[in-house]
């Protein structure tokens, strides 16, 4: 196998990135309606900057849900910007039932 010199490589690194230097991620900005800002908490607020929607996901109407703190909130982002649009209590999840005792 022949090596590459090492300008040789250098130069294709810089070609492979296009000389421009990679994107970073930003957080969100989160609104918040007055009439919600007493139950978003500053670690809600953390977690919904860093974009919880799957990656694959962009749309601007869809309404988004996530539980958090015994509470479920729906949230629509646009533009890099997520807004709250309701919190209501979680619902408690059941546990799987049996369709037929498999002992007997």
């Amino acid at each position: 196998m022949r090596r590459l010199p090492h300008k040789s490589l250098q130069r294709a690194q810089i070609q492979a990135h296009d000389g421009r230097p990679e994107a970073r991620w930003q957080p969100l900005e989160v609104m918040v309606p007055e009439e919600l800002e007493a139950l978003v908490t500053q670690p809600l607020r953390n977690v919904l900057a860093q974009d919880p929607r799957p990656q694959y996901h962009d749309d601007p109407g869809r309404i988004y849900g996530m539980s958090f703190d015994g509470r479920d909130v729906r949230f629509k982002v646009e533009d890099r910007r997520l807004t709250v649009v309701e919190i209501v209590p979680a619902v408690p999840s059941t546990p799987n039932r049996k369709t037929k005792d498999t002992n007997n």
